[in-house]
């Protein structure tokens, strides 16, 4: 029976979920959308929000909007490549988006585990939009779109003409919202290790190119 996104069958989700509590494993899908797309998309902020860009050295705030965020492992990012977009609340960060471009590291397309690091090679005409966060008070306000056509805009005169991500099979809601936004699905890719067995996929469509896929960690 085909889940309600249309992409993957409850019988991929139910299999993929098993196998991470067994082993280790990624099932993941790769976006993209062209960037003049996404920044015509209605942006609308609800009342009171604003949307703004934070510097490096502001990062530390993020732990307001989610106690999670790792803070160590994004204070090594260039600073010129990777930039942090946020939305505000009476002075509190609410959402926020990474985007990123040239070569992103596997430790930023990650599932959970080292070994499903997936790197990515990408073309001067493309950016990564990745680590989207939504504070659970300010779900339902699609919160999501107003980022990733707020970072559009902002990005249409650096020459990047399209945005690339990337969802995890069960986060319906996320996929819901790119295919609402117009992302089209470039591929799919998958790893899975068990008791010393390894296996990965890599189905990237020629839509892709000339950015690339690496290989994930554990299959290197």
């Amino acid at each position: 029976m085909p889940s309600l996104n249309g992409l993957v069958s409850k019988l991929d989700t139910f299999a993929y979920s098993l196998s991470r509590r067994i082993g280790i494993a990624d099932r993941s899908l790769l976006f993209g959308c062209d960037t003049t797309t996404i920044a015509n998309l209605p942006y609308v902020l609800p009342s009171g929000q604003e949307f703004c860009m934070l510097r490096q050295d502001q990062c530390g705030s993020l732990r307001e909007c989610n106690p999670e965020f790792r803070l160590a492992d994004f204070q090594s990012l260039d600073g010129t490549r990777f930039r942090c977009y946020t939305v505000r609340k009476d002075g509190r960060t609410v959402a926020y988006a990474w985007l990123g471009s040239g070569d992103i590291p596997a430790l930023h397309n990650c599932n959970g585990h080292e070994w499903t690091g997936l790197p990515i090679y990408l073309d001067q005409e493309t950016a990564y939009l990745f680590s989207v966060y939504v504070t659970s008070s300010s779900r339902g306000q699609r919160l999501y779109q107003v980022l990733a056509s707020g970072i559009a805009s902002t990005i249409l005169g650096d020459g990047i003409r399209r945005i690339i991500l990337t969802t995890d099979i069960r986060n319906s809601s996320s996929i819901k919202a790119v295919q609402r936004m117009g992302f089209e699905l470039y591929g799919r890719t998958s790893f899975s290790a068990f008791s010393g067995w390894k296996r990965a996929r890599y189905e990237v469509s020629a839509s892709f190119l000339p950015s690339k896929l690496g290989k994930y960690v554990g299959d290197c």
